[in-house]
């Protein structure tokens, strides 16, 4: 299986890119690369580009401009094949205001990871991390004294509790539902245009379920899925009678497609989202595979 390399527009490589990073977040990252040289960290504002919220930070604590995180509200789990645990709190994700770069400027320039954060100061690497100084990881364990991640990467096999399915709505992504680059963007992580999107769907979704259609035969547009889920996330939430939702939003019409000369379905998105029986929205996207890139 070949990996493809994510690469900004400037052609500069990332390597961990999977923070639901879109085109408008490359450009900030070429920005960013053109003024600096060598190895930085570093936390720029999304503000001034109008694309706050359009990243998750999992940070929570001072630093956030939370009280401090105790020990009565964490656990501490070993997340993927990382050496040592990381300090969790069951919390969801929430919309971050700046964007963490960590990368090497210059001839041979590269990004390690970008991600979203709320504030500019940027976490110091875990307690557990050996390559640290002795005044590094001093530092680094004062810090995740009162420091948590949120719990995300229990949810996606785990059942949808109320607590799990408040944090779902209140716009958590479960690992494993990510956006990817080119294929789909969740609500969540999507910017001002594939959001724009998401939130039309939704909008047809809901009409549609309140005007009664229950299958692709009542409305081919806008209908609920037939098909089984195949995750446990998913079928849980199935099981406490949501709905999984399909509807296509148009967003050029015909006639202007034939005068420009461009696909018509190029134009046409599928947005997918879950609907509890009391109207509650939540694990929304828009595939964007084969379609016209929505915040380039």
């Amino acid at each position: 299986m070949t990996t493809t390399m994510t690469m900004t527009p400037a052609g500069t490589p990332i390597f961990h890119a999977d923070h639901g990073l879109t085109v408008a977040h490359y450009n900030l990252i070429d920005d960013l690369m053109s003024v600096r040289e060598g190895f930085f960290i570093e936390a720029i504002p999304l503000g001034p580009q109008d694309l706050t919220g359009t990243l998750q930070s999992v940070l929570y604590g001072p630093s956030c401009g939370d009280d401090p995180i105790t020990e009565d509200q964490v656990e501490y789990v070993k997340r993927g094949n990382r050496p040592g645990p990381s300090r969790l709190i069951d919390r969801p994700t929430r919309p971050a205001d700046h964007m963490v770069v960590i990368g090497i400027a210059g001839d041979d320039p590269k990004v390690f990871t970008a991600y979203g954060n709320i504030g500019e100061v940027v976490a110091p690497r875990e307690p557990w991390d050996s390559t640290m100084t002795p005044e590094e990881a001093e530092e680094a364990a004062a810090f995740w004294r009162e420091h948590a991640l949120a719990r995300g990467p229990v949810w996606v096999v785990a059942p949808a509790s109320p607590e799990v399915i408040a944090a779902l709505i209140g716009g958590a992504v479960p690992v494993g539902w990510e956006s990817v680059g080119g294929l789909y963007t969740t609500r969540s992580e999507a910017g001002p245009e594939a959001r724009e999107v998401i939130e039309q769907g939704i909008d047809l979704a809901l009409a549609a379920r309140e005007a009664g259609v229950q299958s692709k035969g009542d409305n081919r547009d806008v209908h609920p899925f037939s098909m089984e889920p195949k995750f446990a996330l998913s079928k849980s939430l199935q099981e406490q009678g949501w709905q999984q939702w399909h509807a296509a939003v148009q967003t050029r019409s015909k006639e202007a497609c034939a005068a420009e000369g461009v696909k018509y379905k190029r134009f046409r998105y599928a947005v997918h989202v879950w609907i509890s029986p009391e109207g509650e929205t939540c694990l929304a996207k828009v595939k964007l595979q084969g379609k016209v890139p929505l915040d380039a």
